[in-house]
């Protein structure tokens, strides 16, 4: 049997399965309306408490970013932290070093999507010091190896955040950047570093191996690795067909796993979607249409609470495969904020973060 060729490389049959990116679960990004969103963003700005002002920063952030305001994001991140630095007293607030630890990650994401990946990578890797005890600064924000050092429930969401912002943005940039041979060698050595992830994620430095079909250091079986990882390890590894000896193993593979889609163990349902694209993807470049259309249907359903911007890239893809079916979606519109709302949103959260901490934690 013949992989299907659309969408592959002149001459070479090869299964694509990372056209929606890394797999692994993260936060979802609700999507709103721009009105529904520049009022949500206006209320936590003008009258939120401390974390909710970050939160509405950090989100604003990201629209910046996305409307192509690189600049303008990472100014309103250095907000953030030099907000962090001066309103956190004498002593160490261990909450307010992780809201402008958020800010600091934020900027590693912009640098390592951008063309700074080298100062993105320094940031990760003092990330790392952070998430084994150690003191931390970057970008203005230091945090003492006191705060992270320590037995308590504080010290270990700190430790925790810093690692897995260390597994996330190390998998991200370096295979957003095409950096691959890089994004294997760190991400074999996070997994080594770090093997409890497989069962508690983040799973990101674990998938890179799976995408280069490569096995995972001290691993010798799946058990006791996260149902959804086990999921993501298998899709991946049907781009790569030599790893079951013939096409129709790996055909067989293909459809043991849509068998089996529903207990995947996601309980994201955007990252449940983009799951089930890939693998409507992947069946139809093996042959099997019908199984392959009911994996798209149920991608487009889950990812519609991310937006239009994800289920019309998941649409797009399916056309690709079933040409002009009257199942795939009509595509959406995908409005977002315009640049007045930027601009006055942009305004708010500077007046909000030049204020005191009493003033914000109060008000």
């Amino acid at each position: 049997m013949e992989i299907s060729r659309v969408n592959q490389e002149p001459g070479r049959a090869r299964v694509d399965t990372t056209w929606l990116g890394l797999l692994a679960p993260e936060d979802t990004v609700v999507w709103q309306t721009p009105s529904g969103l520049r009022a949500g963003l206006e209320a936590k700005l003008a009258h939120g408490g401390v974390t909710e002002v970050f939160t509405a920063a950090n989100r604003l952030s990201l629209e910046l970013y996305r409307t192509g305001r690189s600049s303008a994001a990472r100014e309103l991140c250095r907000l953030q932290i030099r907000y962090a630095v001066q309103n956190r007293g004498n002593g160490e607030d261990s909450d307010l070093a992780l809201l402008g630890l958020q800010a600091v990650v934020n900027i590693i994401r912009i640098d390592g999507y951008g063309s700074e990946t080298g100062r993105a990578l320094e940031g990760l890797r003092r990330l790392e010091g952070l998430a084994d005890g150690g003191a931390f600064h970057f970008h203005g924000l230091a945090i003492s190896s006191d705060i992270a050092e320590g037995d308590g429930p504080r010290a270990d969401r700190v430790r925790a955040f810093a690692r897995g912002n260390r597994i996330v943005e190390t998998a991200k940039i370096l295979f957003r950047r095409n950096r691959i041979e890089a994004a294997v060698s760190e991400c074999r050595q996070l997994c080594e570093k770090w093997p409890t992830v497989a069962s508690i994620g983040p799973f990101h430095a674990h998938e890179i191996l799976s995408i280069q079909g490569q096995p995972w250091p001290g691993t010798e079986s799946v058990a006791g690795t996260a149902p959804t990882l086990s999921a993501i390890d298998r899709l991946h590894r049907l781009a790569h067909p030599a790893l079951f000896g013939t096409i129709d193993r790996s055909r067989a593979e293909a459809m043991e796993l849509y068998r089996e889609r529903e207990r995947t163990g996601f309980s994201d349902d955007a990252a449940h979607g983009r799951f089930m694209a890939v693998l409507g993807s992947v069946l139809h470049q093996y042959g099997e249409p019908a199984a392959g259309n009911a994996c798209f249907a149920d991608a487009c359903r889950l990812a519609a609470p991310a937006g239009p911007r994800l289920v019309n890239r998941i649409a797009r893809q399916w056309t690709v495969h079933a040409g002009n079916s009257p199942s795939v979606p009509v595509q959406r519109a995908n409005p977002e904020l315009g640049p007045g709302d930027l601009n006055s949103l942009q305004q708010l959260a500077a007046e909000r973060l030049g204020r005191t901490a009493a003033v914000i934690r109060t008000r």
